[in-house]
């Protein structure tokens, strides 16, 4: 098998393991844009979260098969560059998740709060 065809079989194993990722993270981003009109700020950082989650399962996946090819074995460089990608990618998820977290609680209103009369035991 020559090179160009294993650096496509590889991308496509590694996209394939990520699809359930990309398949809930793009219905999710679909079902924020469809709901904009209803809860626009939720749908915003929704919308923000799940696409950073959807191009982080896109991006690291090509990624992984690119840079050995890119940097012709040089075990040191790529060792390197994994290192840094990786607090990249963590930093990436990290804010992904608070953009959903933020998302759970945005365009809601506090729940009434029962009065310490109005109390049931």
């Amino acid at each position: 098998m020559s090179n160009n065809v294993q650096m496509w079989v590889g991308l496509a194993q590694n996209l394939l393991i990520q699809l359930p990722v990309v398949f809930v993270a793009g219905l999710a981003l679909a079902w924020c844009l469809t709901h904009w009109g209803q809860m626009p700020r939720a749908c915003l950082l929704g919308s923000i979260g799940f696409a950073l989650v959807l191009a982080r399962a896109v991006a690291a996946s090509t990624l992984q098969i690119l840079v050995p090819r890119l940097m012709g074995g040089d075990h040191r460089m790529m060792m390197m560059f994994f290192t840094v990608s990786g607090v990249v990618w963590s930093l990436w998820s990290a804010l992904a998740y608070g953009l959903l977290a933020a998302a759970v609680f945005a365009d809601r209103s506090p729940a009434p709060r029962a009065s310490a009369a109005g109390a049931r035991p």
